[in-house]
């Protein structure tokens, strides 16, 4: 697999800008963001997380304080964050405390792919119930036209109005599991809401996609703290 595919999703570009509080005189957008994170986890996992969002000009500001294992991101990491436009669908994500340092460490990095210092390797979890917006500028179709997706390293870079939205899923990273060992695909398939595959398969930043049927999304998203 060319080293270049699947990079993107996920880790668009590198280099995580500073991190200051949203500006309180927003809080409506303050509060959109907020409900947009939630999206992203159960209650469980959302109750007591630290939530971002990245404004327009990609600053990075945190809209929720919280002392809990997960923090979440609202949508827009995968193209504000990196000045591009606001994807048209939903794509907050909640990383437990070991895939946020990973993120963290990857986005500190010029280029991941042949990092400064070693990454971190235990692996964590991250939750994307709302799924994972593709552009179709950034996405090419198997050999039947429009079943198989692979994810291309020019995501979020082309003026197409087409999108691909990923099914529910969690994400277990880094795990460099070895594709065709494990004989798993290396490709997101949008006729499957189920499926289970390597993204970045065979670089740095491998990891595992369990997808899963909206259905189960939508039980989750009720499980209640109490």
């Amino acid at each position: 697999m060319n080293t270049k595919l699947a990079i993107a999703a996920v880790f668009v570009v590198f280099g995580s800008p500073a991190t200051v509080f949203a500006d309180q005189s927003s809080p409506e957008w303050v509060q959109a963001q907020i409900e947009d994170a939630l999206q992203a986890a159960p209650p469980t996992v959302t109750a007591e997380a630290k939530i971002y969002a990245f404004e327009e000009n990609g600053e990075r500001v945190l809209v929720r304080d919280g002392d809990g294992p997960y923090t979440c991101v609202a949508s827009g990491s995968n193209s504000l964050r990196v000045g591009k436009p606001e994807f048209p669908n939903p794509d907050p994500l909640c990383a437990d405390q070991n895939a946020w340092a990973y993120f963290e460490a990857v986005w500190a990095e010029s280029n991941p792919l042949n990092p400064s210092k070693p990454l971190p390797t235990v692996p964590g979890m991250v939750w994307m119930l709302a799924g994972m917006n593709i552009s179709a500028g950034g996405i090419t179709y198997g050999e039947d036209g429009d079943s198989v997706v692979g994810i291309m390293n020019n995501l979020g870079t082309s003026d197409s109005d087409d999108h691909v939205q990923m099914s529910p899923h969690i994400m277990i990273l880094p795990l460099p599991v070895d594709a065709q060992e494990a004989e798993m695909p290396v490709t997101f398939d949008p006729t499957n809401g189920e499926s289970t595959w390597v993204m970045a398969a065979g670089t740095t930043l491998a990891h595992v996609h369990v997808h899963f049927a909206e259905e189960m999304r939508d039980a989750l998203l009720r499980i209640s703290t109490e």
